[in-house]
């Protein structure tokens, strides 16, 4: 709706707000330089095919964001499956609430309860990690502010700004292809993770 859409380009053009969306992909580029250079080619790629296309921050390379702005913001036990598999998700906490308290991340594949406090930033593999927050008390506010790209984006790019029925009726030897790296995607995924050593020799260049 037309009010939707003021408030939305209210918030994108906030300061604070660049500011955060600027921290979340600083924190990417710093520790996952490989997932931020696909984003970044994607973007490029996205930009160069579709110059029209209105990009939520400038000073951001992740392509989508999410703006949580219920007074008591809870998401239950889930997975972001159509984000990038191997790609990362920017999970900003926002209001006033007692983080010792409640308003915990929860890590539930890990086992892991993490008191989150209004402000912090944290960069999760929601695609494959199952996380949700705890609840916190009738008296504060509790919201949040993500970024993160879609799976389905990064594969239109690399089929050539095509989807996949297109892709395999217009081009048959580029469709098996697809299908042959589909069969091998799993056991590249960790490739997108840097280990220590490799920030390291990264960083030190």
């Amino acid at each position: 709706s037309k009010t939707n859409q003021t408030a939305i380009q209210s918030l994108l053009s906030s300061k604070a707000i660049q500011r955060l969306a600027e921290f979340g992909n600083s924190i990417l580029c710093y520790y996952l330089p490989k997932v931020y250079q696909l984003y970044v080619n994607t973007k490029m790629s996205l930009v160069e095919k579709q110059p029209n296309l209105k990009w939520n921050f400038q000073n951001s390379m992740f392509a989508a964001a999410t703006f949580n702005l219920s007074p008591a913001a809870v998401t239950y036990s889930h997975m972001d499956n159509g984000n990038f598999a191997s790609g990362m998700c920017s999970i900003t906490a926002l209001g006033d609430y007692d983080p010792t308290q409640g308003g915990h991340l929860v890590l539930f594949n890990l086992g892991l309860v993490i008191e989150f406090p209004p402000g912090l930033t944290i960069l999760i593999p929601s695609a494959i990690l199952q996380h949700g927050n705890v609840s916190i008390s009738s008296r504060e506010t509790h919201l949040s502010f993500t970024q993160y790209s879609a799976g389905g984006l990064v594969r239109w790019v690399r089929y050539g700004f095509r989807m996949v029925v297109d892709l395999e009726r217009e081009s048959p030897e580029e469709w098996k292809a697809a299908k042959a790296e589909c069969n091998t995607r799993v056991q590249e995924a960790p490739l997108y993770f840097s280990t220590s050593e490799d920030l390291h020799n990264t960083h030190t260049k």
